[in-house]
């Protein structure tokens, strides 16, 4: 299998970029984009043969990636870290097709698949470039670890920690969505916190006092998507049901923001909220009741040709700009 830079259709979920353009890809579909291929650097570092069994497979193929903030050392840029589905975590330098290789491994306390993966902004600790990356396994677990580089030679003896998040850091229901706060000049002593999601419960860590906070919504399906406001003091939490809700931070505590919650639902969801209304097929005569629903009726008891009538649109997913002065929402 020769791994060569190729433009070929790729589908956008499966690719994520570098901070220095580099892209890495999983599966191939549909726009036009130069690509590098790792397929072949994976099965050499796990000594995989031409026919590869089952448990190699599950090193070999890898399930989340994240690339890491920019290094502004020696050309460098981003690291790239993946997870597999034998529960490792790699890191490998991707430059070009010339310059890839591994540099960094570790078994991530699970056996299962590491589906998450999440780096924080880099801080400099004396002469190390420090970053957190923060995984989540299949099996519920949690773990962040602090991997640091010598900016001199950011490439060579990179030293990464033990798991530095105290518990609980494992539940039922895996990790969906991992996000760091923001860097923002008023918290720059202090580091990034981390929000990751279980289920329908938001869960905060807080590094400098290594305790974690859990806010439930009752009666909600499970956690779509996190975004954090441009100042790390306020989380925007989208549900699978469309719903939504602000949560601000208080002395390391959750608590709900209504009137940010009003104010996303009155001046974003009321202008993106439409139920269309149409006539259903029957006899002569009927037409004029065919859109009169306005008595309270019960939807799933009113015939699929209404139900199918009206579309309903909700925020499912959210995402900050660069200097996170704007706020995209999927609806």
């Amino acid at each position: 299998m020769e791994v060569e830079f190729d433009s070929r259709p790729v589908r956008p979920g499966s690719l994520i970029w570098s901070e220095d353009n580099i892209l890495a890809l999983v599966t191939p579909a549909s726009v036009n984009i130069v690509f590098l291929v790792l397929d072949q650097y994976l099965s050499t570092y796990w000594g995989a043969q031409p026919e590869i069994d089952p448990e190699m497979a599950d090193k070999v193929e890898s399930v989340s990636l994240a690339w890491s903030p920019k290094i502004h050392s020696g050309g460098i840029g981003s690291v790239l870290a993946l997870g597999n589905k034998a529960g490792h975590v790699t890191l490998w330098n991707v430059t070009s097709k010339e310059n890839v290789r591994c540099i960094e491994s570790w078994k991530a306390g699970s056996e299962t698949w590491v589906i998450q993966l999440s780096w924080s902004p880099w801080v400099l600790e004396g002469e190390r470039y420090v970053s957190m990356l923060a995984y989540g396994t299949a099996d519920g677990k949690v773990q962040v670890r602090e991997v640091k580089f010598n900016p001199a030679s950011p490439l060579e003896g990179i030293d990464v920690s033990e798991n530095v998040m105290g518990a609980p850091n494992q539940t039922l229901h895996p990790c969906t969505v991992l996000r760091w706060s923001p860097t923002f000049y008023e918290t720059t002593n202090k580091r990034n916190m981390l929000a990751f999601s279980r289920g329908n419960r938001l869960n905060v860590w807080f590094p400098d006092s290594n305790t974690t906070v859990m806010w439930r919504r009752p009666i909600a399906k499970a956690i779509a998507d996190i975004t954090w406001d441009t100042y790390g003091r306020r989380i925007i939490v989208f549900f699978m049901d469309g719903k939504h809700c602000v949560l601000l931070l208080q002395d390391e505590s959750l608590k709900v923001d209504d009137e940010q919650v009003e104010f996303i639902h009155q001046n974003i969801i009321s202008r993106c909220h439409m139920q269309m209304k149409t006539n259903i097929t029957q006899d002569e005569g009927d037409a004029e009741n065919a859109n009169v629903d306005d008595d309270g009726a019960d939807e799933e008891n009113s015939g699929g040709a209404i139900m199918g009538s009206k579309l309903q649109l909700h925020i499912t997913s959210g995402s900050a700009s660069f200097e996170r002065t704007q706020l995209a929402t999927v609806y």
